[in-house]
């Protein structure tokens, strides 16, 4: 028997997420199982979410058993006032109220004497479904246990693409983005003295200013957006020695902080920048070390209370380059409000710098840049 307990729901898709439409096929599982039951083939035709308010887009589910169609379901996913005003209308008069809470898409509804609780995700190229059954009744004071029933779990893959590759397990150093332009970049002209900026996405948003902050600068943007500091020892030679430059300037720790490749202490992130710079001088390399930027509260990742663990690993990595030969560049600062943090007139999201955050960077590593290639 085939049980549709609830319409499927598609996950809100975020900025910076992949692409959900498309066609997925997967399995319906029932919990507890019937028996004699046949499996439940399920293809999802995904369409994209509605970008506009007062808009609506059309999903559309088939489940088969043994190749028979048995059930259609076709519904509207729709946008109010807003990207987070979402709800289905399954036609009828009948509309859901969606909610985004804590990376999952949760849809809660009564039917009869029946609660509904059903909660989407997508885990890289697989969408994961389940619906919790539970009997519901009313409870006049205190509080009234209730009966789970079942559970409803359904698992999909793209069906009209190749999966997606995931450069966490495919390129964890990120070893591929600047293979194309290091083989391209011309070599060090005589007497030039090319700089390159080793970091995270502050240095990646940052590269595409270097023709009107730095003109006429031999200036080579190396950042990679999310990346922690392991991930950049990696590729250091083929990013940084390779290139054959006269300085590096190496920003970099927030990301371990914020914890993007896993839990991180300070001294793991040390050991890592002391890494990077005794590559560097080893090859002849002058070496700036850059405070990390001040940050109150990371948005993909609340309530770490980065401030005062950022201040510890800046006052290390200052008397680290005090004892090794490497100049220290203090953008914490000239960047940091009262809290510690960076504030609106510099970021609009407390992490990235604006472009009145990066001019005034930009003077700070000019005059740290000047002061690593000042002859010894």
């Amino acid at each position: 028997m085939l049980l549709l307990l609830a319409p499927a729901v598609p996950l809100r898709a975020q900025s910076a997420g992949p692409d959900w439409a498309g066609t997925w096929k997967g399995t319906l599982l029932n919990f507890p199982a019937r028996v004699g039951a046949t499996p439940v083939e399920v293809t999802r035709d995904v369409g994209p979410l509605p970008a506009t308010d007062s808009s609506c887009t059309s999903w559309h589910t088939t489940y088969s058993e043994a190749g028979v169609v048995k059930a259609e379901k076709a519904y509207k996913l729709c946008r109010g006032a807003g990207a987070d005003d979402l709800y289905i209308d399954e036609g009828d008069g009948v509309k859901l109220t969606t909610r985004w809470i804590g990376g999952v898409l949760i849809t809660a509804f009564k039917y009869n004497d029946v609660l509904l609780v059903a909660q989407t995700r997508l885990r890289g190229d697989v969408m994961e479904e389940e619906i919790l059954t539970v009997g519901d009744q009313p409870a006049a004071t205190g509080v009234v246990p209730l009966l789970p029933r079942g559970v409803q779990r359904l698992t999909l893959r793209r069906a009209d693409r190749a999966p997606a590759e995931d450069p966490l397990r495919t390129d964890w150093a990120g070893l591929r983005r600047y293979q194309k332009a290091n083989a391209e970049l011309p070599e060090v002209a005589p007497g030039e003295q090319r700089v390159v900026f080793m970091g995270n996405s502050i240095t990646d948003s940052w590269a595409p200013l270097f023709a009107t902050m730095f003109a006429g600068k031999p200036y080579v943007g190396r950042g990679i957006s999310g990346q922690t500091t392991p991930q950049m020892v990696l590729r250091f030679h083929q990013d940084v020695i390779a290139l054959k430059p006269a300085a590096v300037v190496i920003l970099a720790g927030t990301n371990d902080i914020a914890g993007n490749t896993g839990p991180s202490t300070l001294g793991m992130i040390e050991d890592n920048i002391a890494a990077m710079t005794e590559l560097a001088q080893a090859h002849g390399i002058r070496v700036v070390l850059s405070s990390v930027l001040p940050v109150y509260d990371y948005p993909w990742k609340k309530g770490l209370e980065p401030a005062p663990k950022i201040v510890a690993l800046n006052a290390w990595i200052r008397q680290y380059a005090a004892d090794h030969g490497a100049v220290y560049l203090d953008y914490h600062s000239a960047l940091a409000d009262e809290r510690q943090g960076l504030p609106a007139r510099y970021s609009a999201d407390g992490v990235h710098p604006n472009e009145a955050g990066y001019r005034v960077m930009a003077g700070l590593v000019e005059a740290a840049i000047a002061e690593a290639l000042r002859p010894r």
